[in-house]
């Protein structure tokens, strides 16, 4: 790794506070990360979801002194970091930047916005850009945003390694802070709060003491700082109603992702069906249960069916004629989780065909068990575009539907990437 690669400098001060095993452990073999000689690296997309949680999860802004092998003296710089959720790796990291968008990035709304080329996410869980391009401003697209970041903080567990699943970190001379997010309910009893935890349950914490606690489901944020002065510190912030958070998804669904994220983390992974959640049965009788602490614990009422959540027109995206769903039930009863990465790939699809593409690959290809895995299979398997492209063709279907061969590497570098997200997540989980 070059001396004068930002993470160089991160790698260096996490092996000298104990966490150089862990770091090592980040870059699994399976994940594609460019060259270590030079500085690892994954390309991740060309979006972000940009987001406050109270004045606990938000820009942070550190100097500190760096070597530039260029120059080949000490320069001082600010460097800023912001939490940002990355569709392409579904999970919350943190983005690195200079003077230039200082303004741009302390914005106190949330925003999703598009890079003028994709971010280098580095296995301490820093990524970095060239430039920005424009603000997102389609309501689909922070539609999309909105739910696949809420579905990406589950309820808290025993992290096996800090830099997977979620992280926002920033890097200090000779000290690092790092924030674990997750989403969960509690119960207060006087200055003890119990929690959900990625089994269903009930953790608890002591003298802990909360501002609001009139909120139905809170996010719980650990902090540790390393460095000097080390210390660890547990938050549960409210998922507010206002104009601080991007989505005012309603009690029922957050529960039902609390349900489904912890089933897809827990879930083993199958490289031919590593977006199956599990079994519908499954998901019921653990969301039932969820369900009926929840309602003796804040003595809420709704209406509930279950069915009704995967029907929900909220999960769902449309464009034109078409469209396609956060999740789906495919022909063993099993939910199917359709990735942000193709969400997003079928919301900024500019010609009919494109938009047919992505909508049979859902509707054709992930509701149907054996297809789905032979599609997965081909593409992992066959390496010639020609023969891939006529067997893609033949597995997808749709009428009158073209794949182009330009289309063929978009398909394989997509699903890739999708597969690098699943190990970066699931891999953290005991």
């Amino acid at each position: 790794m070059r001396e004068n690669c930002y993470e160089h400098h991160v790698k260096t001060l996490l092996l000298n506070l104990g966490l150089g095993n862990q770091y090592n452990e980040s870059i699994i073999g399976k994940v594609k990360y460019s060259d270590n000689n030079t500085c690892p690296s994954i390309q991740s997309g060309k979006y972000g979801y940009f987001f406050n949680i109270k004045d606990i999860v938000k820009s942070k802004t550190i100097r500190r002194l760096w070597l530039n092998n260029d120059y080949n003296r000490f320069l001082s710089n600010k460097a800023s970091f912001i939490p940002i959720y990355i569709p392409a790796q579904d999970r919350i990291m943190s983005l690195k930047y200079w003077g230039k968008y200082q303004n741009f990035f302390h914005k106190e709304t949330n925003f999703n916005v598009e890079f003028t080329n994709e971010l280098e996410c580095h296995p301490s869980g820093i990524c970095e850009y060239e430039d920005l391009r424009n603000e997102l401003d389609d309501p689909m697209i922070k539609k999309a945003f909105g739910l696949h970041w809420t579905f990406s903080i589950g309820l808290p567990y025993i992290e096996r390694n800090i830099f997977l699943g979620n992280i926002f970190i920033s890097v200090g001379n000779n000290d690092i802070l790092i924030l674990k997010m997750y989403h969960t309910y509690v119960e207060v009893s006087g200055s003890n709060v119990k929690y959900m935890d990625i089994n269903f349950k009930t953790q608890t914490v002591n003298n802990v003491v909360l501002e609001d606690k009139d909120y139905i489901t809170y996010f719980l944020v650990k902090v540790k700082r390393l460095g000097e002065f080390d210390r660890e510190m547990i938050y549960f912030v409210p998922y507010q109603k206002d104009e601080k958070h991007y989505k005012d998804i309603e009690v029922f669904t957050r529960l039902a992702f609390l349900v489904l994220r912890a089933m897809y983390l827990k879930k083993g992974i199958d490289e031919y069906d590593y977006l199956n959640i599990g079994n519908i049965k499954e998901f019921k009788e653990i969301f039932n249960s969820v369900i009926m602490k929840f309602i003796s614990s804040h003595n809420y009422r709704m209406n509930i069916n279950i069915d009704d959540l995967i029907l929900d027109e909220s999960l769902e995206f449309k464009k034109g004629e078409y469209s396609i769903r956060m999740f789906v039930i495919d022909d063993n009863n099993d939910i199917i989780f359709i990735h942000p990465l193709i969400t997003l790939s079928f919301l900024n699809a500019n010609n009919e065909n494109m938009l047919g593409l992505y909508s049979a690959i859902v509707n054709n290809v992930m509701r149907k068990s054996k297809l789905r895995k032979e599609f997965i299979y081909n593409l992992n398997n066959l390496h010639k575009f020609i023969d891939l492209r006529d067997k893609l063709i033949n597995i997808i279907g749709g009428k009158g539907l073209k794949l182009e061969y330009g289309d063929v590497p978009h398909i394989l570098k997509m699903f890739e990437k999708i597969y690098y997200s699943v190990l970066l997540n699931k891999y953290n989980v005991k």
